[in-house]
């Protein structure tokens, strides 16, 4: 039976102690490709799904980081990088973007039903930019170090998503002009 605990922040993130739920399955199957709702329980099918991406995006960028750039985790120790899905900035206010806050990388849902979880590769790889930013370069995030660290984000997801999509998922070198792949970008 395949276990795997999904952290309910509805309520806000996590403290300390959060020891998340966990879930298990027969078969192995986690989420159903379907965007959650509000009213949804976030441990079911649908609810399962921001999770899952939000995993598959972590673990490209860590793909990526440690095969093209020899970079174990946020600061080279092979910390853990923490997600945080479902996102609220308070109990009963959706959040409609991502954020990294010094510890965890958090997706919220959009802030309507109408709109989408905050976790495909280019957020997810965008927000454990900001990890590295600031791990390794900088915890101060005002004036120019804030627009460089929005800078490094991008470029961040945007390199795990070359690296993920391109070589069929089987990871592919960093581009250079040399190699003439830059039209991806």
């Amino acid at each position: 039976m395949a276990e795997a605990k999904f952290f309910d922040l509805r309520d806000g993130a996590p403290t300390d102690d959060f020891e998340g739920v966990t879930n298990s399955h027969d078969n192995n199957e986690w989420g159903n490709g379907e965007d959650w709702k509000f009213d949804e329980a976030t441990d079911e099918a649908t609810g399962q799904t921001a999770a899952v991406e939000a995993l598959w995006g972590a673990q490209r960028t860590w793909d990526m980081l440690l095969n093209t750039l020899n970079l174990e985790g946020f600061n080279g120790k092979a910390g853990p990088f923490r997600l945080g899905v479902h996102y609220r900035q308070d109990a009963g206010t959706p959040y409609g973007d991502a954020n990294f806050d010094g510890r965890y990388s958090n997706f919220g849902d959009g802030e309507t039903s109408e709109t989408w979880s905050w976790t495909n590769l280019a957020f997810v790889g965008h927000e454990l930019g900001h990890g590295i930013w600031h791990h390794n370069v900088s915890q101060d995030n005002e004036g120019e170090a804030r627009g460089l660290n929005e800078g490094h984000g991008d470029i961040t997801g945007t390199l795990a998503k070359h690296y993920a999509y391109l070589a069929d998922g089987a990871g592919s070198p960093l581009p250079t002009h040399e190699r003439g792949n830059m039209d991806y970008f």
